[in-house]
């Protein structure tokens, strides 16, 4: 009987625990579940930005942008927490995306003729 007691209890316990984090993490947006509680997620630009500068203004995330200059390449950057005691660390990549009427150079191109 005691130790039917203590099964249920503790079942009543990982309850409790469910019901009270499921929550915080299905109501929050995805910038903050990463900043909160570590993870990973993906940022596109619009297409024709490039990336110069992302913050944190609490819960916020602050992307500074700018457009894209003749000849440059699309680039992937990660925006990485490193915490105090390295739990729910998170991070975010940024993917850029080139328009089409910007001309680009290969990694070809900018090698000097033979």
């Amino acid at each position: 009987m005691k130790k039917t007691n203590g099964i249920i209890l503790m079942m009543l316990g990982v309850i409790v625990l469910i019901s009270t984090i499921l929550p915080l993490t299905v109501s929050c947006t995805q910038n903050q579940q990463v900043k909160m509680f570590g993870g990973t997620m993906t940022y596109n630009l619009d297409k024709g930005q490039k990336l110069v500068n992302a913050t944190w203004k609490d819960e916020d995330l602050w992307i500074l942008t700018r457009p894209f200059r003749e000849g440059e390449r699309e680039e992937i950057y990660k925006f990485t927490e490193k915490s105090s005691f390295g739990v729910l660390q998170g991070e975010i990549t940024f993917v850029e995306y080139r328009p089409n009427n910007i001309g680009i150079t290969t990694p070809e191109m900018d090698r000097p003729p033979n």
